[in-house]
């Protein structure tokens, strides 16, 4: 079970590794795309409509970033579990708070989903997935963040089951609900 949790980890640290270095060159590459939106996009509205992509993209790619971060901790906590040290319970708490945050920076892509099928004619701007997007954030976002909040102090140990329980299937929902 160790060297499956080691091996899961690690390849979670590779997707996120992954996923940040995309939203690296994205945004890099942001003034060329804003410049070929009008391309892709017809608005009613194209200043807001702008300014909906630019913080959907600038959020997603801070929440990239901070699930990276969080990928590091489970690695860290990984090898602590791996090592049979006690301290990889400390770990958990920011797993959960960062991946929790990533989540939470999905509201600007589901404003700019919601938002933008309104004033905006575009095959990339959908009604429902800005709906389902919120309800992944509203399903994963606050038991995760709770859960964080509970292995502060690890002692109330029928707490961080609770909690667990109750983040563990909303996160499958979530994923389910969204894709």
């Amino acid at each position: 079970m160790k060297k499956a949790l080691l091996i899961s980890v690690i390849s979670f640290l590779l997707y996120t590794i992954y996923q940040a270095i995309t939203s690296t060159i994205f945004v890099s590459h942001f003034p060329l795309l804003v410049s070929r939106l009008p391309n892709f996009i017809t608005s009613t509205q194209p200043t807001l409509q702008l300014e909906l992509f630019l913080f959907q993209e600038i959020a997603g790619a801070v929440g990239s970033y901070l699930r990276l971060i969080g990928a590091i901790f489970a690695l860290n906590g990984a090898v602590l579990f791996f090592k049979n040290d006690a301290k990889y319970l400390q770990k958990l708490r920011f797993i959960f708070l960062f991946e929790s945050l990533y989540f939470l920076l999905l509201i600007p892509a589901a404003i700019n989903h919601l938002v933008g099928s309104i004033i905006s004619s575009s095959l990339f701007l959908n009604f429902y997935t800005g709906i389902s997007c919120l309800l992944q954030v509203a399903l994963i976002f606050p038991p995760l963040l709770m859960l964080s909040l509970k292995l502060r102090k690890p002692q109330n140990l029928l707490s961080i089951l609770k909690w667990t329980s109750i983040a563990a299937p909303l996160y499958v929902v979530g994923f389910w609900v969204r894709h």
